[in-house]
């Protein structure tokens, strides 16, 4: 993939009302894509993680703008890694609020990626104009502090880095993994979301709660 390919954000949709920003990072010397959301409300957008770097991000803000023509009102962060939260910065520049878990919030410090305001552990359900936002930490998964999103209105989970796409073959980058909670974090997830209609994993394709199930069987063999 050439680098004019990785400064830009593509935008997906899934319902009318929700849409998947799509950026693009390196890792180990390759090109991977990021999810993140944007949910479409009457009172504005919410962003559920920053894209993957800084440049990416200020092109969110353009593109919502031309996109959209609505203001944001604020943003989630699922985990502390750059591909949530490159661009929280920027967020803070146009005083926008960024929520994640005191978790996240705590190792985003250690890591340099900037303040967010961790009010998620107590407040689980956010309003968003005329709809609900809620968040749910299963547990220790990809990263200590994963969290997943859930948007009732819509029938959308977004499982982040918890959750593996389709034609993911292996784990990825599990350096700060927990491979033994892994998979008790996905049933409680399963246990909690089971009429989620459409999961949206980190990177890759959309699909169903056999995702889920898909990184069971990734971690099952990761574990043998």
């Amino acid at each position: 993939m050439d680098s004019q390919k990785t400064n830009h954000l593509e935008w997906i949709k899934i319902k009318e009302s929700v849409w998947i920003h799509r950026s693009f990072g390196e890792f180990g010397g390759q090109i991977y894509s990021a999810n993140g959301l944007v949910v479409l409300t009457n009172k504005g957008v919410v962003v559920i993680d920053t894209p993957w770097t800084e440049s990416q991000t200020e092109e969110l803000f353009t593109d919502i703008q031309s996109k959209f023509q609505k203001e944001v009102l604020y943003g989630i962060v699922t985990h502390a890694h750059d591909d949530r939260m490159a661009g929280v910065s920027l967020f803070q520049k146009r005083n926008i609020p960024i929520y994640s878990t005191s978790l996240t919030a705590k190792l985003a410090k250690e890591k340099g990626f900037g303040k967010t305001n961790p009010i998620l552990d107590i407040q689980t359900r956010l309003a968003a104009g005329n709809q609900w936002i809620e968040v749910f930490y299963p547990g220790h998964g990809h990263s200590i502090d994963n969290i997943v999103v859930w948007l009732p209105d819509t029938g959308i989970l977004f499982g982040g880095c918890l959750v593996k796409s389709f034609d993911a073959k292996d784990l990825g980058n599990t350096k700060e993994a927990n491979l033994a909670e892994w998979e008790n974090s996905l049933k409680r997830v399963l246990t909690r979301y089971p009429d989620a209609e459409v999961v949206v994993p980190g990177h890759g394709d959309w699909g169903k709660l056999d995702l889920l199930r898909h990184t069971i069987r990734l971690l099952v063999a990761a574990n043998h």
